[in-house]
């Protein structure tokens, strides 16, 4: 049993359209089921704020919940890309046997496992990089 790559990529394209626009969905819902006429902050407190302000926020909190997702949707991009690749020189360049489309997945998740991993070590050393760099000039 065979899978074409057009297969592949008609489900990529709608679980990216779907995480794209998660962040937007969810915050709308979620301001016109709690919107009360105030925002809370952090630290801030309370305070009175027009219906834009809050959605703004909410939209602002479901984008940060829906970034894993599109790392590993990235991820699942990447490793298909790749196996495009490599098959485009094969007497089968349209197609992956069944396998490999499950391996794309696979590789996917544990990719996106990965780099989401990788992020707070990344950024770790980046604010290193630049806290010696601004010791070093003033």
């Amino acid at each position: 049993m065979t899978i074409r790559f057009r297969t592949i990529f008609i489900v990529l394209i709608v679980f990216t359209i779907l995480v794209a626009s998660a962040p937007f969905t969810l915050g709308l819902g979620a301001t016109a089921l709690t919107y009360e006429g105030k925002c809370y902050g952090f630290t801030d407190g309370v305070w009175e704020c027009p219906w834009y302000e809050y959605a703004a926020m909410q939209i602002f909190w479901s984008g940060l919940f829906t970034l894993p997702f599109a790392v590993y949707l990235f991820s699942c991009w990447l490793v298909t890309i790749g196996f495009w690749f490599i098959k485009r020189r094969t007497s089968m360049p349209d197609r992956l046997s069944l396998w490999q489309g499950i391996l794309v997945f696979v590789f996917g998740c544990l990719g996106g496992a990965l780099l989401i991993s990788a992020l707070p070590i990344l950024i770790n050393i980046y604010y290193k990089f630049q806290h010696i760099y601004w010791k070093i000039v003033p």
